[in-house]
């Protein structure tokens, strides 16, 4: 892909299409992708994760490439929705709970004027118990302004979760005896 040519984006594997215009130095940072999640959770649990771009600095966005890592063996995406966020086009939007990673590519063709921005809901289970996991942005993540200029995030977050251990309840069994006059 000879978009990235020369620059620190150039072995980047995301298709980005019309989405980059011209990459900056890496000194030129914006913001934070941030992922929240709750703190703690329980095996077989359902949630919500949501992504999504803060501190813009009032930067007209015109694009996100986002890339979110979990714990294969302790959780697992069900599904990733987009209503409700600010951006209207998603190039990719995908998952493997094999790997641990999601993927997210979105666009917004004139730009988005706004502090923070929603990009993505990413719907997991809890597949079983560990102690402790997280959800944690990875470096392979980009931030595109509607003048062309592409920015790394400044900040990348994590959320850490912990997992209770499955409840169990303990059965009382209660006999009634009848007695009879010997």
């Amino acid at each position: 892909m000879a978009l990235f040519a020369g620059s620190l984006l150039a072995n980047i594997p995301f298709p980005l299409g019309a989405l980059v215009l011209r990459a900056l130095p890496g000194d030129d940072r914006v913001g934070e992708i941030s992922v929240t999640a709750p703190e703690t959770l329980k095996p077989e649990q359902e949630f919500t994760a949501d992504i999504a771009l803060n501190d813009l600095l009032d930067l007209s966005i015109r694009g996100v490439a986002a890339t979110l890592s979990f714990n294969p063996q302790s959780l697992e995406v069900t599904s990733i929705t987009t209503d409700d966020t600010n951006f209207s086009r998603y190039e990719d939007a995908s998952y493997d709970n094999t790997k641990g990673r999601v993927h997210i590519v979105a666009e917004e063709k004139n730009g988005v004027l706004k502090n923070t921005l929603s990009v993505a809901h990413v719907h997991f289970k809890v597949k079983s118990y560990v102690k402790e996991t997280a959800l944690e942005m990875i470096p392979q993540s980009y931030v595109y302004l509607a003048n062309g200029e592409t920015r790394v995030p400044e900040r990348l977050s994590r959320a850490d979760m912990k997992i209770l251990p499955m409840e169990t309840k303990e059965k009382t069994l209660t006999a009634k005896i009848k007695t009879e006059p010997v």
